[in-house]
C-alpha cells in the first residue's frame, strides 16, 4: 500500500515488479482525494493507461493526461477529449512548456501532477539534464502552490541520482514489493 505523504514535492519508487498496480493504487488514492488529476505519461501509451484504468474501476474523466509516447509511433495520434499528445519523453521543453500552459490556465483545477515515469527519461537524457529539469519544475510547483509525484523505477535509481533528488524533493518514499 501506498503512504503518499502530505508533501509538495514527492519522489516515488517503485520496484518494477509492483509498478502498474502501484502505478494504479497511486491515481486512485490522488484522484479520489483531489477529484481532478494532471497526468504526464512518459512511460506507455495513453491508450493501455486508460484500459488499464479502466480494468480497475478508476474513473478517468477528470484525469487530464499529457502522452509523450504515443506520437513516436502514430504520426497522428487519435482525438481524445482529455488527452493532450507531446512528441517525446526526450522533449523536456516541450514538457515544460505544455505544464505551464495548463497550470497558468486551470485555475487551481489540478492540485497534484503524477509524472509517471522518470525512469523512462533517463533513458533518453543524463541524468544531470533529468536532474536539472526536475528542479526547474518543482520550483514551479511551489511557486504555484501545488503538488508533483514524480516516479521513478527503484531499479533504475542510483545512490548518487537519489541524493541530488533529496535537494528539492520534500520526500522520497520507497514502495516495497510485500506492501
Amino acid at each position: 500500500m501506498i503512504k503518499l505523504p502530505d508533501k509538495q514535492i514527492t519522489i516515488l519508487l517503485l520496484p518494477s515488479r509492483v509498478y502498474n498496480e502501484s502505478i494504479l493504487e497511486l491515481t486512485r488514492l490522488i484522484s479520489e482525494k483531489e477529484k481532478t488529476l494532471l497526468y504526464f505519461t512518459l512511460s506507455k501509451p495513453v491508450s493501455t493507461l486508460m484500459s488499464f484504468m479502466d480494468q480497475a474501476g478508476i474513473s478517468i474523466k477528470d484525469i487530464l493526461f499529457v502522452d509523450a509516447i504515443t506520437k513516436q509511433v502514430l504520426k497522428t495520434p487519435p482525438d481524445l477529449k482529455n488527452v493532450v499528445f507531446l512528441s517525446s519523453p526526450s522533449a523536456l521543453t516541450e514538457i515544460s512548456v505544455t505544464l505551464s500552459k495548463i497550470l497558468e490556465k486551470d485555475g487551481g483545477k489540478f492540485k497534484t501532477t503524477i509524472f509517471d515515469s522518470f525512469s523512462t527519461v533517463l533513458a533518453y537524457k543524463s541524468a544531470e539534464d533529468v536532474i536539472k529539469f526536475l528542479h526547474f519544475i518543482s520550483a514551479k510547483f511551489r511557486v504555484l502552490g501545488r503538488k508533483a509525484v514524480f516516479v521513478f523505477l527503484e531499479e533504475e535509481s542510483n545512490e548518487s541520482l537519489l541524493r541530488q533528488l533529496n535537494l528539492f524533493a520534500d520526500e522520497i518514499v520507497r514502495v516495497k514489493e510485500n506492501e
